[in-house]
């Protein structure tokens, strides 16, 4: 017995867009309006930074978290072709997603120290995420990214 695919309405793929733009868009307001208010950070521009700097921080933590936690459960699986989907997957992302956020959480919490007149180099909290920004750029671009291609 043939049956026909079900598939989708055209318009269900636009209306996702939009709802996931407006819960976007409703999530920076609110962090905006707490940065705003808030009332340990010297200037608004620093709470804007600090913002910036944790909210991407916590995407590239905890996206490399589950890029690990799915490698493991395939591994675990002993699936070689999800491993090397996931591994195509962790390619992608590093270098499109991780990499870039990287990227911003260093020049945010270096823009951060600057605008500072209480934290500075040589603080331990600096300190620490220079270092671990150090192995994981260099985890990243000397073993991940080689042994996933």
């Amino acid at each position: 017995m043939d049956t026909t695919p079900v598939t989708a309405a055209p318009s269900a793929g636009r209306t996702s867009v939009w709802v996931t733009a407006a819960v976007a868009l409703a999530l920076v307001a609110v962090g905006l309006t707490f940065a705003l208010t808030t009332t340990d950070a010297p200037t608004h521009a620093f709470a804007i930074f600090k913002l910036i700097h944790v909210s991407v921080a916590v995407f590239w933590v905890g996206g490399g978290l589950l890029l690990t936690i799915l490698a493991l459960r395939a591994e675990r699986a002993k699936s070689a072709e999800e491993l090397a989907h996931i591994a195509r997957q962790a390619v992608f992302a590093g270098e499109r997603l991780f990499a870039p956020a990287g990227i911003v959480v260093l020049a945010m919490g270096i823009t951060m120290v600057i605008n500072s007149p209480e934290i500075g180099f040589g603080t331990t909290w600096v300190d620490v995420g220079l270092v671990g920004y150090a192995l994981s750029f260099t985890t990243g671009v000397g073993v991940l990214a080689p042994r996933a291609r």
